[in-house]
């Protein structure tokens, strides 16, 4: 049957699109057989789908008489080029958005990486996830930021977070890896990735950990955050410019206080009615734009307020409303959103994939039995498989 007209033929352009971004993948190794080692792995994690354990995948590659010494030491030392993967990742990413106006559209989180000993660099001890809401348990567990470029959505509203290579973010430091504050990796990452060719003004979505003023006055420019923020922050309207004779006395820095934001949230009136198809899924949310303010410790930072209003029909559950801070854009002369208001609210719905692909790197790969006793092997096994993430969901985007 040609090709054409094979129904299968879309496993046929997988494919191709796997080998050929792999090509690439090969100059990230200096020795040939270095490379051709870890992109074997890779193939057997792919064919397990459930575990990342090296006995397991050479078992089920058929390497069962052969020597596995070298596959355990594969990523004890510096052979995997981290910097190359992450440009690699970012050029094949910003590519998907050629052609489309506007800022691309990032989302940062983190993620930890639950252990059983107390020998792997960075463990602490985090809340667990598998135990009760009402009380929760402890866990040893790595805490890794994961940094993802969302793809150009589809017409029904579907789109794939593209990882970059996870980022360790310890909270205890060891000989290698120091001991950093949650928002420094985040940092780095962002200068990295507007530093490279073809990068372009960011909106990067976060959850509410990172509404802090230290955050707001780090980030670069170009870069646009979306933060969840709680009911009641401090915001300020921006200070009035005296006309004519300077006052005298410093200038003020910050204008009056304006109403907490569950305050507009009770108004009836002044509502916009935002339609979303998100996921196959079409729905109307209420929303409100307020602003331009300051927040409370980051004067120099001018932010708008969205409120998605919450609901209470009978027969549904409740939902609250919700409070996001949004950097602004100066254009023309005044202050707006960097993107339109439907399009931002799409855009914060689509986190749900950051989420979607924790659990697919996590289960879906096997990443929490993957196992190496060196310091640096347990975090580059780690860099390995969730740039093989990037990798398929990249071959999967463009072939289909």
């Amino acid at each position: 049957m040609p090709r054409e007209l094979s129904p299968y033929r879309w496993i046929e352009d997988y494919r191709e699109q796997l080998e050929r971004i792999w090509v690439e993948t090969r100059k990230l190794f200096r020795q040939r057989r270095t490379a051709d080692r870890a992109l074997k792995y890779l193939r057997g994690v792919f064919c397990l789908g459930w575990t990342s354990r090296v006995s397991n995948v050479l078992r089920a590659l058929g390497e069962v008489d052969r020597d596995w010494t070298a596959y355990y030491r594969l990523f004890s030392r510096e052979r995997f080029d981290v910097d190359g993967a992450r440009r690699h990742i970012v050029g094949e990413a910003l590519s998907l958005w050629e052609g489309r106006k506007g800022p691309i559209v990032c989302a940062a989180d983190d993620v930890p990486r639950y252990r059983t000993g107390r020998k792997s660099p960075g463990v602490h001890w985090a809340k667990a996830a598998d135990t009760a809401p009402f009380r929760h348990g402890l866990k040893l567990a790595q805490r890794f930021l994961t940094f993802s470029i969302l793809a150009p959505p589809n017409g029904e509203g579907y789109t794939r977070a593209i990882p970059l290579p996870w980022v360790p973010a310890f909270t205890r430091g060891s000989k290698r890896w120091p001991a950093r504050k949650r928002a420094q990796p985040l940092y780095e990452v962002l200068k990295q990735v507007s530093e490279e060719p073809g990068s372009r003004p960011m909106v990067l979505l976060l959850d509410g950990v990172y509404h802090v003023a230290a955050f707001w006055k780090k980030v670069p420019a170009g870069v646009y955050p979306m933060i969840w923020t709680a009911r009641n922050p401090a915001l300020y309207y921006l200070p009035e410019q005296p006309e004519g004779k300077r006052r005298r006395g410093r200038p003020r820095t910050y204008g009056e206080r304006a109403p907490a934001p569950w305050k507009w949230a009770q108004l009836r009136q002044g509502w916009r009615h935002v339609e979303l198809k998100v996921r196959g899924w079409r729905g109307t949310l209420r929303a409100r734009v307020k602003g331009p303010f300051l927040r409370s410790g980051a004067p120099n930072v001018v932010v708008f307020l969205i409120i998605v209003g919450g609901s209470s029909k009978r027969g549904r559950k409740r939902r609250r409303p919700a409070y996001f801070l949004v950097r602004a854009v100066w254009r023309g002369n005044r202050y707006v959103l960097p993107l339109p208001l439907d399009v931002l609210l799409f855009w914060y719905c689509q986190r749900w994939e950051v989420e979607v692909m924790h659990r697919e790197v996590k289960t879906g790969l096997g990443l929490k039995h993957a196992r190496n006793c060196s310091e640096l092997g347990s975090v580059n096994i780690v860099r390995w498989i969730s740039y093989g993430y990037a990798t398929a969901v990249l071959a999967a985007y463009r072939a289909w």
